[in-house]
């Protein structure tokens, strides 16, 4: 029988859910990198165009994505219990492979390159800035473990218990992009909702993991209940900011909290990204918010609030779900659910670019919020139409990589049909053909 090749022309839809790093990351000024449809995509930012790393496999997809210093690493797990997880390394500039690192799940020893859970209990992952240790954060009967990996050769650097940090959805970890101390030791900060560690990983021939600072949330806020979202570090810095459930920022200096800042956001806090000498918020009220420190009081001060409204004719809140900085802080990107448009902002004089495109065209790289009931093709455009779940009806040109049209319905549309010419469309709904 004939075998057709299929090649990959555009992606439209963003795996948000269910992956361990729900981020995108800029490979340089212009590309920013995302997991979709078991696929890492590469989107140039000003011309829209998609490059793309598919699974070596159909028996693998891929479920976590860092990046650093012109290298992507991506996770992929197996289908199969048989198979051994996975660590893929690229040039992120070239996009070749430059090596696999297999990691043989599902022992309780740590050995050379033996990670001691399953592939199910993959929690958190992180990239150092220059590219050579990859860590994860990992469940196991004795609770979270901490492990860490030399890129260059695979070989397990060193490991360690996490102690009193509880497994749950808020579980975050990352590298200080700063690079090492002073004393050559690689700082990385992990939470969970209630409690914030931020470690030290020296490389040695003693190699070691060592927590230098704790803070407790609750303790911080004189006792007031609250949890801990997310966090992030500021640029060529070793601060760390932590945004809360109520909408207060700590500022961590020195394992301390050096200033909490309450009142000035009244929603909680979802994401948090570094800048240079300052920090963005996103929230659920569809509002980006600025901080920069003041250079004559060293105080952090709230200098841009960013509105962004969605599209459609919908009026509700939302909270980003991915949001990074350029290599420079001077960018940052994000994705507006729902139609999920990419947005792309100056957070020094808050300028909104929509999409970053000259005409200022709205560009959309995410699909349906869930699953997509039918499809079709028109004959005589290069369109599709596809009805989901979120109930709403969306046209997409697929040469240009674009969305075109999206309506929302009170009920679910199950079916479609386009009209060859393009111009109509016949969508099946429970009780009725419109």
């Amino acid at each position: 029988t004939p075998t057709i090749e299929i090649q990959k022309r555009y992606i439209f839809g963003i795996d948000s859910a269910n992956t361990l790093n729900n981020l995108s990351y800029y490979v340089d000024h212009e590309n920013i990198v995302f997991l979709a449809g078991g696929n890492a995509v590469i989107q140039n930012i000003i011309t829209g165009k998609q490059q793309f790393i598919g699974t070596t496999t159909q028996d693998f997809r891929s479920i976590g994505l860092v990046g650093s210093k012109g290298v992507l690493v991506i996770v992929r797990t197996p289908l199969s219990s048989r198979e051994s997880v996975r660590l893929c390394v690229y040039d992120s500039r070239s996009l070749r492979e430059q090596r696999i690192l297999k990691f043989d799940f599902g022992h309780e020893t740590t050995t050379k390159n033996t990670l001691p859970i399953s592939n199910d209990n993959l929690v958190a992952i992180a990239l150092n800035s220059n590219a050579k240790v990859f860590l994860a954060i990992t469940k196991s009967s004795d609770g979270l473990i901490v492990v860490c990996w030399n890129i260059d050769d695979g070989n397990i650097i060193t490991s360690s218990n996490l102690g009193e940090l509880k497994i749950d959805m808020q579980q975050q970890v990352s590298f200080c992009n700063s690079g090492s101390n002073s004393r050559g030791a690689l700082l990385f900060c992990v939470h969970d909702s209630k409690l914030c560690r931020i470690n030290c990983l020296r490389i040695d021939e003693r190699s070691s993991i060592t927590t230098l600072h704790s803070i407790f949330i609750n303790e911080e806020l004189e006792g007031r209940n609250d949890d801990i979202n997310c966090h992030c570090w500021i640029l060529h810095s070793v601060i760390v900011v932590l945004g809360t459930k109520s909408g207060v920022l700590l500022i961590v200096e020195d394992g301390k909290v050096a200033t909490s800042l309450e009142g000035h956001i009244n929603s909680s806090i979802s994401r948090l990204v570094g800048i240079d000498k300052g920090f963005v918020v996103s929230c659920c009220n569809s509002r980006f918010y600025v901080y920069k420190q003041n250079e004559i009081s060293n105080e952090y001060e709230q200098t841009q609030s960013i509105l962004v409204k969605e599209s459609s004719h919908i009026e509700r809140n939302f909270s980003p779900c991915i949001m990074a900085s350029s290599p420079d802080g001077n960018k940052v990107c994000s994705v507006v659910p729902g139609e999920n448009r990419l947005c792309i902002f100056d957070p020094h004089s808050g300028e909104l670019e929509c999409g970053g495109f000259q005409d200022r065209r709205e560009k959309y790289f995410c699909g349906h919020r869930g699953t997509i009931n039918d499809i079709d093709t028109c004959l005589r455009k290069q369109h599709l139409i596809t009805v989901g779940m979120d109930c709403t009806v969306r046209i997409w040109d697929y040469e240009k990589g674009e969305q075109r049209i999206c309506r929302s319905y009170e009920e679910e549309p199950l079916s479609v049909s386009f009209h060859p010419s393009g111009h109509y469309a016949a969508i099946g709904f429970p009780d009725k053909v419109c």
